[in-house]
């Protein structure tokens, strides 16, 4: 089996893929973009593999490029393991042309639902006033805001909002998901469907945009659905920047609607230093990091050798999406 994978990854999980799978042939994309097979280069139309492994290690660099002309180029495709939840970039459309199967991944949902809950308890706390006052050596009682007895929105029930969702529950939050159809979900107290947004947005005290982009969603935060917030509505961002008009939010802000704005994604980035959000009061932003754990490294590492095995048995494969899904996306 000739699987195309970075050669971070191929470090990492070699020698595990080997003995999983008789005739393990790594197909190796090297950081300078090389394309190598037992240490000898190829050219993209010569690799034809019949799986892939789109880690991270490849996602975030610029070794896209060529891993995904190798994909494109070979004809032989069967089997495509992505390292990312989301699938809305146009580059998985021209992937799931050509293969015969396509696989997302979870490894995420865990780190970025901490970092949803981090990002808003330290809303809530005053935890640099706290500090402030430990600096003054000023023995002073500081009140804050519990996440318990709060109403939450998530739009997106997929892997991430569902795993966002349930760790909102558990601190005692009431969790109103967001989803095409209004079914039950894990994560959630009670699903709508994006024509009842509007109507739930006054009741909600913190607000997380966790769904794809698409035509349907693009700036589906914008002046209207900012005008409909409470005063103290936290919003919280970790899906794709194109969700939320950014000029509509700046204006938003500076009215206190919302009270503040959590952003791990932007629709530029790297966010450019002339952006106001850097400056803005209401603004905490982090460079598009909210998975950036090793714990996600490790899960995927670990669902891709899961798949490889299911995949050379012949077997039904973990976390895939319909080829469709992807297509009409």
């Amino acid at each position: 089996m000739r699987v195309l994978m970075g050669k971070t990854a191929f470090e990492r999980v070699g020698e595990r893929a080997k003995k999983i799978t008789s005739g393990f042939t790594p197909l190796i994309v090297t950081p300078e973009g090389e394309i190598q097979e037992e240490g000898k280069a190829l050219a993209k139309g010569d690799a034809k593999p019949d799986a892939a492994w789109l880690s991270t290690d490849i996602l975030m660099t610029k070794s896209i490029f060529p891993f995904v002309e190798t994909l494109l180029a070979g004809g032989t495709l069967k089997w495509v393991q992505s390292g990312a939840a989301g699938f809305d970039h146009p580059i998985f459309k021209d992937i799931a042309k050509k293969t015969e199967a396509f696989c997302n991944s979870n490894a995420h949902s865990i780190p970025i639902a901490e970092y949803v809950i981090a990002s808003v308890m330290a809303e809530l706390q005053p935890i640099a006033e706290r500090r402030a006052a430990q600096a003054e050596k000023k023995w002073q009682r500081l009140g804050f805001r519990t996440v318990w007895g709060t109403n939450w929105l998530v739009i997106g029930l997929g892997n991430i909002g569902s795993t966002i969702g349930a760790r909102a529950q558990g601190f005692g939050a009431h969790v109103t998901g967001v989803r095409r159809s209004a079914k039950p979900s894990p994560g959630a107290d009670e699903v709508i469907t994006p024509a009842e947004v509007n109507e739930a947005l006054g009741k909600m005290d913190v607000i997380v945009l966790a769904c794809p982009l698409d035509e349907t969603t693009r700036h589906l935060v914008n002046a209207d659905f900012l005008s409909r917030l409470k005063e103290d509505a936290i919003l919280v961002n970790i899906g794709r920047g194109g969700l939320v008009d950014e000029a509509a939010l700046l204006k938003g802000l500076d009215e206190a609607r919302p009270a503040a704005a959590l952003l791990d994604v932007f629709e530029t980035e790297p966010l450019p230093t002339e952006s106001a959000f850097w400056a803005h009061p209401r603004v905490r932003l982090t460079a598009h990091c909210a998975a950036w754990s090793p714990v996600s490294e490790i899960q995927n590492d670990t669902l891709f050798l899961d798949n490889l095995a299911r995949f050379s048995k012949g077997e039904a494969l973990l976390q895939e999406v319909p080829l469709a899904q992807i297509l009409e996306g």
